[in-house]
C-alpha cells in the first residue's frame, strides 16, 4: 500500500504545508529548537546519553510509519508524535561544534540532490 493512500490531506481549513521553495535554500538548515535549549540538554545528559535516546526514537518512528502505512487507527498522530521527537534530538546533535557543520553540510548536499531530481 502506497503512503499516499493512508495519509490524508489536509483538512477544510487547515492550512497546508509551506512550499519548501518559499523558504528558500535555508529551508535545510533551520533549527527547529531553540539552539540554547537544545545545548543545554546536550551538556545536562551527556552525547552518549542523547544519541542513545535519538536511537530509541528512531526505532519508536519506524514502527509508527508501519502503524500507518497498515492503516491502523491513531498512527498519523503517533508518526507525528516521534518524528517531532527525533526532530528535537537531531537539533540537539547540531549544536555540537564536531557535528553541526558536517550535518548540515550533508543536509544540504541532499537538498540539492533533491532539488536536481525535481527539476527532471
Amino acid at each position: 500500500m502506497s503512503a499516499d493512500a493512508v495519509i490524508p490531506s489536509p483538512a477544510p481549513g487547515q492550512a497546508p504545508l509551506p512550499s519548501p521553495t518559499a523558504a528558500g535554500n535555508h529551508l535545510c538548515r533551520t533549527l527547529l529548537v531553540d539552539a540554547g535549549l537544545a545545548a543545554q540538554a546536550v551538556r545536562r545528559f551527556g552525547l552518549d546519553a542523547q544519541l542513545q535516546v535519538l536511537q530509541e526514537e528512531l526505532a519508536e518512528a519506524i514502527v509508527a510509519i508501519s502503524h500507518l502505512r497498515r492503516g491502523r487507527r491513531g498512527a498519523r498522530e503517533e508518526v507525528v508524535e516521534e518524528l517531532g521527537d527525533v526532530l528535537v534530538l537531531i537539533d540537539q546533535l547540531r549544536t555540537e561544534p564536531f557535528m553541526a557543520a558536517e550535518i548540515d553540510q550533508s543536509v544540504a548536499h541532499k537538498c540539492s540532490r533533491l532539488r536536481a531530481l525535481l527539476e527532471v
